[in-house]
This record gives structure tokens, sequence and C-alpha cells, in this order.
């Protein structure tokens, strides 16, 4: 599909669990525990690409139904379906607008097939009710990757760090998820020990970095009032079938 839509002239990629999986195909073989079914596909373009991808895409099997067509307008992405397979695929433009929102212009020609490493790992860790199959997308990245400053199957620290030292809401729902999967990877027996003792240094190297970050004078300010006051936005679930 990404393949299919370059020859339109026009950027896709790939996100969420199907993103993460095809970045530690090694890792998911190896613990099958902490595979999972793949019931849909998450991918972002530019909205200046929009009709060339949905031309793509419409080749590639999908397409948008009319009782669709309305979701474009309300949550700015869209929802197509193989009428066929009944496989359904979400569309995001530009950002990733949920409980914290991950603005990704000029950051899709980093990969050749998904979203960068960073944005994935923003993208699991910005869910503020963050559910066990999130959390095992994580621990799977987080086996296969390093972490440093670059993107080729990198996790870029900077990135995270830059994004979250000026958005104090988004930086605390991001640390109190890392922490639920230190303690998952902990509890969660199948892990080899040199594995868990791998994936905990590694968070433990994302929490130091940007604990270290300097903040902003908004990230300051909002820090003062805490948790006491909503920090995240809600996101209302869209049902795609129907």
């Amino acid at each position: 599909m990404v393949e299919t839509a370059q020859k339109h002239d026009a950027v896709l990629r790939g996100l969420g669990a199907a993103a993460i999986r095809s970045h530690s195909i090694k890792s998911a073989d190896k613990y099958p525990a902490l595979r999972r079914a793949l019931t849909d596909l998450d991918f972002i373009t530019y909205s200046k690409h929009e009709k060339r991808v949905m031309t793509a895409l419409s080749e590639c099997g999908y397409h948008q139904d009319r009782a669709r067509g309305y979701i474009r307008a309300v949550s700015g992405r869209s929802i197509l379906e193989n009428p066929n397979t009944k496989l359904i695929v979400d569309l995001f433009f530009d950002k990733l607008a949920y409980n914290h929102t991950i603005e990704l212009n000029g950051r899709l020609e980093s990969d050749p097939l998904t979203i960068p490493l960073a944005e994935l790992v923003l993208e699991k860790t910005q869910i503020v009710q963050i559910n066990e199959k999130d959390v095992k997308d994580m621990i799977l990245l987080l086996l296969e990757h390093p972490v440093g400053s670059v993107d080729q199957e990198t996790v870029n620290i900077d990135r995270i760090c830059g994004i979250l030292s000026n958005d104090w809401g988004f930086y605390y729902t991001v640390t109190t998820n890392l922490n639920k999967i230190a303690e998952y990877a902990k509890e969660h027996h199948e892990l080899a020990d040199d594995d868990r003792k791998d994936v905990l240094a590694k968070i433990e190297k994302l929490k130091e970095a940007i604990e270290s970050t300097p903040k902003s004078f908004g990230w300051k300010m909002r820090a003062r009032v805490g948790p006491k006051r909503k920090w995240y936005n809600d996101v209302e679930e869209l049902v795609a079938g129907h």
C-alpha cells in the first residue's frame, strides 16, 4: 500500500500495532505471548496528498462509503474498508490527535514504511488509559531497538524530549505509562532475564533524558497545577464498521 501511494507521488506511512510489528519481527517471533492479532491498519499522510492517497488505496481495494464520508470532516481522518476482507484502514492527516497531539509535518520521510520510532513510542505512551496490548507493543519495540539520537531504526530520544519539554500534560502521561510498562516487564515471566534487563534499562534511559531536559516556561506553570486539573483530551472512538 505504501509502494502504491509512492507510485502516485504521495507519502503514506504506517502506524499503530502493524507498524511496530514490521519493525520488531524477531522479537515477535521470539515471544509469541507479546504478539497480537492485527484487526485493522492505521496510516497517515499529508493532507496535501489526500486525493492521491485515496486513489492509491482504492487501487489496493479499500474504499470509503458514503456512510463514513462524514468522519473526515468531524474527526480529521478517513475510514476505508476492503469489502472482500472486511479489513479496515484508519487514515490520518498531518498529525495524530488522541489524548495528546503529535504533529508529523516533515517527519513522514524519516522512515520508508512507518512513522519514525520516536513517534511510535509517543503514539503508544500518550494513551491515558493504556491497555495490555499497547504495553506489549511497546516492549516489542524496545526489545529490538536502541535508544539514541537518530531516527534510523533507533528511538530518537531527542525528538521525544523536545516534544515533552513543552507540554506538561503529555509529559505526565508518557512518564506515567513508562512506569507501567516497566512494571509489566518485571512481571512478564516469559521474558528472558537479559531481555527484561534490556527493556528496563532503555525505559530508565528514556525517563532520565526526559527529566533532565530543560522545560519551557509554559511547562513549568502547568506543572504547578499538576493532575488536579484535566491534562489530556478525551477521545471519542469511531465505530468504523457501522
